[in-house]
């Protein structure tokens, strides 16, 4: 819950007061050791917002689940295991968890805060990056993804919104929110609820084998430098079945149109990346980097 202690009709410092419940925080309260600071953005289970820890007097993202979601178990244990899934992973390509707590009912986790905002955000307002920037930033999205490949999880929601970028314009993979592990019984999945975003999802996910893995989020590191170098989302359509047939079904996105300036190396790493049956993918992260390094020293 948060809390906003009441001004003092001097207009002083805030006195102290009994804690106030509100139905969910906004910018100059506090939970728990947090001010909340501005609204950042929204997804399907929590709103993010930039808040100072006043503690220790940094600057972070925290993510609260929305409060109408609080109440079903199911939510809330999704939304915790974002943080346990964080918490495997220590690596300058992901973003970082800093706490996980709850205040009554209320939910949060805070997270690093990165000030650069994300790679959608900055393919919006640029629009197609040169080609040096957008290897070498699918090649720093690879190292995120190694270091997750390596604690034994799969992301299952890469995509240009979920890659944020520091303020010197590196990469780190975020929001966990749907990772699994890559073995055991550990699906994180919910009956209605989608296991990816449209465009970006590999196609067993969209047939929703239980078996998915690495190779899934690959595939959506592949769509992700389709996007950089166009400007558009690997697959579009008028609706998300519109989009998921295309995906399981359809040839893979080509450069040539939209990009006949690129050597043919983007192509086909693309193609590999992205190939519709999983076996003929770059097996590891570790083998799509060597492709980005091959690329990068091409002539």
């Amino acid at each position: 819950m948060a809390t906003s202690p009441p001004a003092p009709a001097d207009g002083g410092a805030p006195a102290t007061a009994p804690t106030v419940v509100v139905a969910a925080p906004l910018p100059g309260m506090t939970l728990g050791k947090f001010r909340i600071e501005s609204r950042l953005g929204e997804g399907g289970m929590g709103v993010v917002y930039r808040a100072l820890d006043e503690r220790l007097k940094r600057t972070v993202a925290l993510k609260v689940l929305k409060q109408g979601l609080v109440n079903d178990p199911q939510f809330a244990e999704r939304f915790l295991r974002e943080a346990q899934a964080a918490a495997r992973v220590s690596h300058p390509h992901v973003v970082g968890i800093l706490e996980a707590d709850h205040l009554g009912d209320t939910l949060y986790l805070a997270f690093e805060f990165v000030p650069g905002g994300d790679l959608a955000q900055r393919i919006k307002a640029a629009g197609p990056l040169p080609a040096a920037e957008a290897l070498r930033l699918l090649g720093e999205c690879a190292e995120g993804l190694r270091a997750l490949h390596k604690a034994g999880l799969i992301h299952r929601d890469i995509k240009p919104g979920n890659i944020f970028l520091d303020g010197e314009g590196h990469a780190k993979l975020g929001d966990l929110g749907l990772a699994r592990a890559a073995t055991g019984d550990d699906r994180m999945t919910m009956t209605g609820v989608g296991i990816g975003t449209p465009s970006y999802m590999s196609p067993e996910q969209v047939d929703g084998l239980a078996d998915i893995d690495i190779r899934s989020d690959i595939h959506a590191l592949g769509g992700t430098l389709f996007a950089m170098l166009t400007g558009k989302a690997p697959f579009e359509g008028a609706t998300p079945f519109a989009v998921t047939t295309k995906v399981a079904t359809a040839e893979r996105p080509r450069l040539a149109q939209a990009r006949p300036d690129l050597p043919p190396g983007f192509d086909a790493l693309i193609q590999r990346a992205m190939a519709l049956r999983r076996e003929q993918r770059f097996a590891s992260p570790d083998e799509l980097l060597a492709a980005i390094r091959e690329l990068e020293s091409a002539p």
